[in-house]
């Protein structure tokens, strides 16, 4: 070595001795926002695809209720309805088919078996009333509730008319 360098004061930038703690906590502080930033755009994101979902289950729940139910009555011939208005016959070629809710779902009874056909369904809300009864005019009103959350209420309410005739 020469005088010279051995008398000129150090730069700090020409030492290699590692990080210093100071640039050791800027970069773990400048990490950790980074990190939470990500994550709070993954959870906002996360949440917006469950609100997403939850709608679109919402839709087509009701979308295929009132599909069932206007293609019974349409093509089926209505023939009664309980006194409470909670159970729905519906006379087919092969026999009837009654539809209903119970506790949570609103079922399909055909040759002895209930199958539900929704998901969500208020028993104490859905209600079906046979109107305009006489020759060959067989009407339904339905009003049929569903509740996706516990807060949240959907009322769909039909009015289907019966393509079929009595028979002579």
């Amino acid at each position: 070595m020469s005088v010279k360098e051995k008398l000129s004061p150090l730069k700090p930038w020409q030492k290699n001795k590692g990080f210093t703690l100071i640039e050791t906590v800027m970069a773990f502080t400048l990490y950790t926002i980074l990190v939470v930033a990500i994550l709070g755009f993954i959870t906002s994101y996360t949440k917006t695809c469950e609100a997403i979902m939850v709608s679109m289950e919402r839709e087509e729940t009701l979308f295929a209720v009132v599909n069932e139910v206007m293609c019974l009555v349409k093509y089926g011939l209505p023939t009664g309805v309980t006194p409470d208005g909670h159970k729905l016959t519906v006379s087919m070629r092969k026999g009837s088919i009654q539809l209903y809710p119970s506790e949570s779902s609103l079922l399909l009874r055909n040759k002895g078996a209930s199958n539900p056909i929704a998901e969500h369904c208020l028993p104490q809300k859905t209600i079906f009333q046979l109107t305009g009864e006489g020759k060959g005019n067989h009407d339904v009103d339905a009003t049929l509730s569903f509740s996706f959350h516990a807060q949240d209420c959907d009322t769909v309410f039909l009015h289907v008319h019966s393509l079929c005739e009595d028979e002579q």
